[in-house]
C-alpha cells in the first residue's frame, strides 16, 4: 500500500529550520519530528523507499552519475564513491589516511561503509 508513503510527504513540507532573524530574536528551533505519529511517517517513507530501491537493484538510496557506462548502478556507485574520496584526499582540506571524518548523511550508512 503506497498511501502511507504519500501521506508521509506532509512532514517533508514543514518548515524545519529557523532563520537568522529567528535566532537573533531568541525563537527556539522548531522540531522536525514532533512525536510518535511523525516517527511512524518517517518509517513509512523510508520503508517504501527501501523497497523501491531493492526492486531497481539500487543498493544505496541514490543513483550515481555514469562513471563507466558498461557497469550497472551498484558498480557505478562504488566508482563514484572512490572518485569522491580521491577528490577529498586531493582537495584543499588537509585530509589523509589517518584523518577522522564525520559523515553526516541520510540513508542506511552504506556509503560510509564502503568509503
Amino acid at each position: 500500500d503506497l498511501e502511507p508513503f504519500f501521506k508521509s510527504f506532509e512532514i517533508w513540507d514543514r518548515k524545519a529550520y529557523n532563520t537568522l532573524e529567528d535566532f537573533k530574536a531568541g525563537v527556539p528551533p522548531e522540531p522536525f519530528i514532533t512525536g510518535k505519529a511523525d516517527a511512524a511517517k518517517v518509517v513509512d517513507y523510508y520503508g517504501t523507499l527501501n523497497k523501491l530501491c531493492a526492486m531497481g537493484s539500487v543498493e544505496k538510496m541514490y543513483i550515481p552519475p555514469h562513471v563507466d557506462k558498461t557497469k550497472g548502478v551498484f558498480d557505478n556507485q562504488l566508482l563514484w564513491e572512490k572518485s569522491f574520496i580521491d577528490m577529498l584526499m586531493a582537495g584543499p582540506l588537509p585530509i589523509n589516511e589517518s584523518s577522522k571524518i564525520l559523515e553526516v548523511g541520510c540513508g542506511r550508512g552504506r556509503i560510509t561503509y564502503h568509503t
